[in-house]
Formats: C-alpha cells, sequence, structure tokens
C-alpha cells in the first residue's frame, strides 16, 4: 500500500496546506496531520485539491484543512521557514 508522506514540501517559496486525517482502522480518534506545498500553486486549494482524493481513495476520513500560508525551503542553506 502506498504510504502518503506526511510532509511534502517543494524546495523553493510556495503556498502550503495543513490537513488532518483519521487514518484508516483507526481505533484512537487520533488524526495524523500533513503539511503539504506545491510548486507552481497559485491558491492554497490547488495544494489540497490533489491530496485529498489519495487521502480519501487510502481510507482515511474526517479529512480536514486546518489552515495554510507559505513557506520557503532552500537545500542550498538548508532551511524550511
Amino acid at each position: 500500500q502506498y504510504r502518503i508522506p506526511s510532509v511534502s514540501i517543494d524546495n523553493g517559496a510556495y503556498k502550503y496546506v495543513l490537513i488532518t486525517a483519521l487514518p484508516p482502522n483507526n481505533s484512537h480518534n487520533k488524526p495524523e496531520v500533513f503539511v503539504h506545498s506545491k510548486r507552481g500553486a497559485q491558491y492554497h486549494r490547488n495544494v489540497a485539491e490533489p491530496l485529498i482524493p489519495i487521502l480519501k481513495q487510502s481510507g482515511y476520513t474526517d479529512i480536514r484543512i486546518k489552515g495554510g500560508g507559505r513557506i520557503l525551503r532552500c537545500d542550498d542553506d538548508n532551511i524550511i521557514k
């Protein structure tokens, strides 16, 4: 089964979203947290839209977009902020 990375930040300064979702077979009702950015995304929804169907197909429920903003990942300087 494909494991969805909890963090996926593209190199550069881009929009990001913070998403929580209950994983399949979760008996503790503890959501997993996902932070994803996407190169070239004009809006936060452009980051979330491809991720939500993947979460649903993998059996995640109660998927919630909690927030977002801009995030910078610079591999040359080894920073994320």
